[in-house]
């Protein structure tokens, strides 16, 4: 409800699909919808699946393409909006969306929080069946000797050292981000900072949580955890502060408190089956979202970021992260950042992770501290920091 027009950010998936479908039930009027589109998507893109179900309900869609080679001044201006290091992508969609939307409507509708609490994600499925993925691991690792060294045998590793893990706390990090143990994110600074966050432990809330939920099932660890730290130091903030910045409000009708006090309370059976993510919310949805978005595959709302750093963005990166500025800076040891960037431009393996995270820090350096480079901060953490 609302005093103001109100929109939807549909990006084709059943969250953001279900809110469209009730909002749709509920609003006086035709509601907008609007959506994104992204050059280099390599076919991961579940925007047919929006503008079809936009096309059933009758909504006002839009659609906004958005192009690597356009986005240095984007990817600028979010530092700016973040007031620090902040490296999920799909904050970009959400800023230049909320930026074409110029404060109307003024509220926004987005589907947040629904794969947090109803088991969305497929390491959701892997800890509902932790105890058979930590037994096979060590077999899995062995067959790995004989896997051509590809992007999926890299993949393959992360996955398998991460169940391999005997700490409950580390199992659940490392299925959380694309860094590895073997390929630390440390790697790339420079020995002054290095020794500068040495003391420092980024899996502290990890484990804290582990302690606090031990008695619980393995997924709902992973759920506690997701909507304890991903969910509101990520997600949430990659919405709320860029939308804001144009005066936008977006809610999120999953994280309603009741909705989410009930379904974070019941048991993981219920959320995964046999291998089926978001097992409860599909059935309940069951003929009101249509059954082509119910069943298809989760494709996500993927912000291409590897490939753009690969193809268009590939100079943008380099002349930012090795320019004078960041050198006197002091901010990465250049040897071992270079070759990061030379292994992904190659494709032999998926650095993109990695390398988005280090433009987004010379991008704050030099944001935040102009004409400051020689007498670079030192960068610390609270004992609970986040992993960056």
């Amino acid at each position: 409800m609302a005093d103001v027009p109100v929109g939807v950010f549909l990006s084709g998936g059943i969250d953001s699909s279900a809110i469209t479908t009730f909002a749709t039930r509920h609003y006086e009027g035709k509601i907008d919808t609007f959506s994104a589109a992204f050059d280099f998507a390599d076919g991961k893109s579940e925007l047919s699946m929006a503008k079809r179900l936009a096309r059933e309900l009758q909504t006002n869609h839009h659609e906004l393409e958005i192009q690597g080679r356009n986005l240095p001044d984007t990817i600028e201006a979010l530092v700016g909006r973040h007031d620090e290091p902040f490296a999920d992508a799909a904050n970009i969609p959400l800023y230049l969306l909320s930026r074409e939307l110029d404060g109307a409507p003024k509220v926004i509708l987005q589907g947040d929080g629904g794969d947090e609490i109803f088991a969305g994600y497929r390491r959701h499925n892997v800890f509902s069946a932790e105890r058979f993925w930590r037994s096979v691991a060590p077999f899995a690792r062995a067959a790995l000797k004989l896997h051509k060294r590809d992007l999926k045998f890299h993949q393959y590793r992360r996955f398998v050292d991460a169940m391999q893990q005997p700490e409950t706390a580390m199992r659940m990090a490392l299925m959380l981000t694309q860094d590895t143990l073997e390929a630390d994110p440390v790697c790339v600074l420079s020995p002054r900072l290095k020794a500068a966050v040495r003391d420092t432990d980024p899996f502290a809330r990890y484990r804290e949580l582990a302690r606090r939920f031990k008695d619980e099932s393995p997924l709902q660890r992973m759920l506690y955890t997701d909507t304890s730290i991903l969910l509101p130091d990520t997600f949430l903030e990659k919405v709320d502060k860029p939308a804001m910045s144009f005066g936008i409000e977006v809610r999120v009708p999953f994280l309603d408190n009741p909705l989410t006090d009930y379904v974070l309370g019941l048991p993981g059976k219920y959320k995964t089956r046999l291998g089926r993510k978001k097992y409860l919310l599909k059935r309940a949805l069951r003929g009101i979202v249509p059954d082509y978005v119910l069943t298809s595959p989760k494709r996500g709302f993927a912000v291409p970021f590897e490939n753009w750093l690969r193809g268009p963005l590939a100079p943008y990166l380099r002349s930012v992260v090795f320019d004078d500025t960041t050198r006197r800076a002091d901010l990465f040891d250049e040897g071992v950042l270079r070759a990061k960037i030379a292994d992904h431009a190659s494709g032999d393996r998926n650095n993109g992770f990695l390398l988005w995270k280090a433009l987004q820090l010379a991008l704050w350096h030099r944001t935040y501290f102009p004409g400051q480079a020689d007498r670079p901060p030192v960068l610390s953490r609270p004992p609970h920091a986040k992993i960056l």
